[in-house]
C-alpha cells in the first residue's frame, strides 16, 4: 500500500517528522542509513540535513535532488513517538 508523504520537517539529530496523507504524524530516525549508506553521509551536517523536502507525488524525501529516502521505507520503520528514537 502506498503512504503518500505531504509534509517533513527535519529536526535535530538526524530525525525526520512526516506528515501522512491519511493523517498519521510518524518519525524517522536517519542516523542508521546514514552510517550504512555512503551516499547519505553528507546528511550529518545539519545544513544540509534541514533541506529536506517532500518529492513530487509523495513516495519520498529529498535532499538537494540527489540524496533520497523511500516513503515505504518511511513508514514502515518510523515510530508514532519521538520518545521510542534512542540516539547513542
Amino acid at each position: 500500500m502506498f503512504h503518500k508523504i505531504i509534509k517533513v520537517e527535519p529536526l535535530k539529530k538526524q530525525i525526520l517528522k512526516i506528515y501522512f496523507e491519511n493523517g498519521e504524524i510518524k518519525y524517522y530516525d536517519m542516523n542508521k542509513a546514514i552510517k550504512e549508506i555512503e551516499a547519505l553521509e553528507p546528511l550529518n551536517d545539519e545544513n544540509i540535513f534541514k533541506k529536506a523536502f517532500v518529492d513530487i507525488g509523495g513516495h519520498g524525501i529529498v535532499w538537494d535532488n540527489v540524496m533520497d529516502i523511500a516513503g515505504e521505507e518511511l513508514y514502515i520503520n518510523s515510530v508514532d513517538d519521538i520518545n521510542q528514537i534512542q540516539n547513542e
